[in-house]
């Protein structure tokens, strides 16, 4: 009895020719998904630009509003020291 069964059995070659094919044809799908791959990766991106300044400009809005609000209490805390009798002792410094 022979360990060799019929058919299954490959050759060098042909073992080379398998390896050759796989190889093109693993080039072949890399290139395609590459190239589909690519229109992904550019709309991530530009999601991710739109994200970054609609949070640029929503800070800017807060700076600003943080900024009325120091500019408010300031006007007050200056309108109350004059209105305040001389000599009276002054409320937080």
């Amino acid at each position: 009895m022979s360990n060799h069964r019929s058919g299954m059995r490959m050759t060098a070659r042909g073992a080379f020719l398998v390896g050759l094919a796989g190889a093109l044809a693993g080039g072949a799908l890399g290139s395609l998904l590459g190239r589909a791959a690519k229109p992904l990766a550019i709309g991530a991106i530009k999601q991710g630009i739109g994200i970054r300044e609609n949070a640029r400009a929503r800070a800017a809005e807060l700076r600003e509003d943080l900024d009325d609000l120091v500019a408010q209490a300031e006007h007050e805390h200056r309108a109350q020291r004059r209105q305040a009798p001389p000599g009276a002792a002054r409320e937080g410094g």
